[in-house]
């Protein structure tokens, strides 16, 4: 069957092979597969929420987020997963134009195209996907999307005295963090704290560091006019009680220990592991690894994408095809980091995949 190479397909993909989830090695998602403690016991706790409707206005759950991320409530909007954030505020501010660097998460370009704004697309250049910041300078737009770290490149694109030289230059910059707690030095890199009174709009996920992409939960810090113009145009009940009621027991300040702890844990891990699969994949030529800071890895293989990732799936692995990403050619894979156990098999299956192909 022909793979889809858009993300979170992999559940279609599973239905239409008649595969079973349990066979298929996933390494196309980005989340870590380390389990926050306690969590299957804390969903069942409050399953009982499911009965009833939730708060239209999330005040449990943005006063959980304001304490964690160490904001004021007032400065924080929370949504169903930070897509829904992102589609919020092209409607809300209803831009013309956007700069978008590229390659990228492809929700930028899809709200811009909702509201059929224009859109210019910035090239990161050269082997480590740099962001041209002199040429940002000469665009004159509404908004510019910056993802950061960058999906699926894997670096940072900027840091904070680089983004305030060119943020004069647009009426909205939206700096996606989802992969900012991934960071070790997460705190000298973020810009949540750096909203009160600018144009920066924050945004948050605990799809990828805390391994809930289930749950649907997002968050936007911006300065407190900024979270009132969302506000107005959010659709009700737009996060369900589970999930309000879940992450506000896991960011309950009673479990700050916990949260540190776990944090921790994921570092140590992600630092062993990522080390491990880029010194394996090294070793095999014809094979680029890019630098990452995240918990995935960007890969440039010596074949085409669509036919190697056909190939791989066929041996139960799962990998994104970077095909369809702006200013990528189609021979770039994306992985996540998984067990030291996934990630050998991982090696051997591609590894398998290459000799094969390379006997055509």
């Amino acid at each position: 069957m022909k793979m889809n190479s858009e993300h979170g397909s992999l559940g279609f993909i599973k239905a239409k092979s008649g595969k079973s989830k349990n066979k298929i090695l996933d390494f196309s998602a980005n989340i870590n597969p380390l389990k926050y403690s306690g969590l299957k016991n804390l969903l069942l706790k409050n399953i009982d929420s499911v009965f009833y409707y939730p708060d239209t206005k999330n005040k449990k759950s943005t006063k959980s987020l304001a304490g964690y991320l160490k904001v004021n409530p007032e400065n924080i909007i929370v949504g169903n997963g930070t897509s829904e954030l992102i589609y919020l505020i092209a409607h809300t501010f209803n831009p013309k134009s956007a700069l978008i660097p590229v390659p990228t998460f492809s929700e930028y370009e899809r709200a811009m195209n909702a509201i059929n704004g224009k859109i210019h697309f910035l090239n990161l250049e050269g082997e480590n996907f740099k962001f041209p910041a002199d040429k940002a300078k000469k665009f004159k737009n509404d908004i510019l999307f910056l993802c950061n770290p960058n999906n699926p490149t894997g670096n940072l694109l900027l840091k904070k005295e680089e983004i305030y030289k060119i943020c004069q230059n647009f009426s909205i910059v939206v700096v996606d963090e989802s992969f900012m707690e991934f960071v070790n030095d997460e705190e000298k890199q973020t810009f949540i704290h750096e909203v009160e009174g600018k144009n920066f709009i924050v945004l948050r996920s605990f799809s990828k560091f805390f391994g809930l992409p289930g749950l649907r939960l997002g968050c936007a810090v911006a300065d407190k006019n900024i979270i009132e113009k969302l506000n107005a145009h959010l659709n009700p009940w737009n996060i369900n009680s589970l999930a309000s009621e879940t992450i506000s027991e896991i960011l309950n300040k009673y479990n700050r220990q916990t949260i540190e702890k776990f944090k921790k844990r994921t570092y140590k891990f992600f630092d062993k592991e990522k080390k491990f699969m880029s010194n394996e994949l090294t070793k095999i030529d014809n094979v680029k690894i890019y630098n990452s800071v995240t918990n995935f890895l960007l890969i440039k293989i010596p074949f085409n994408s669509f036919a190697f990732v056909q190939k791989l799936f066929e041996k139960n692995v799962f990998v994104r095809d970077c095909g369809n990403f702006r200013n990528l050619g189609n021979n770039y894979i994306r992985i996540c980091i998984r067990s030291r156990k996934d990630n050998e098999k991982f090696i051997n299956k591609f590894t398998d995949v290459l000799n094969e192909l390379e006997k055509f």
